[in-house]
């Protein structure tokens, strides 16, 4: 992963993360120190200037840009979040599985979803980009 610097301080990003995240997150609100503690991946990119957080309009640059088989082409650099996962489209995702069974994939399903990508775009990415893919996914679901 390429050393990226911060662009935005703590102090700017915790807040503007927070609100966001209560918006989309149902239950308890949370507080500062519940980011610090359990989101530090997505502050971070936050912090870095990889997570942009506009409104309803989320983008995500990617660390580590998934890059052809012979590294010479961009394949992914960047994607955009779908906020919500209607009910029929939930139906759709988990149809053909066993949800007590099937879990995982059907959380990769979703989060394949939410990022309109392909699922195998998950195994190609980098763990940061990843983590940071599944925590915000999370809030969708």
């Amino acid at each position: 992963m390429k050393k990226t610097t911060t662009a935005i301080t703590e102090e700017v990003a915790l807040p503007e993360l927070r609100d966001f995240l209560n918006r989309h997150i149902v239950g308890t609100p949370l507080q500062d120190e519940d980011i610090k503690e359990d989101h530090v991946p997505l502050l971070r990119a936050t912090m870095e200037g990889l997570l942009t957080l506009s409104g309803e309009k989320i983008k995500y640059k990617l660390a580590e840009p998934i890059m052809s088989e012979d590294g010479t082409t961009v394949i992914l650099e960047e994607v955009d979040f779908k906020t919500r996962i209607r009910p029929n489209e939930l139906a759709n995702l988990s149809k053909g599985l066993n949800l007590s069974k099937d879990s995982f994939q059907y959380a990769l399903k979703c989060t394949s979803f939410i990022i309109s990508q392909p699922q195998g775009y998950l195994n190609k990415m980098g763990k940061f980009d990843y983590t940071v893919i599944q925590q915000l996914s999370a809030a969708f679901m």
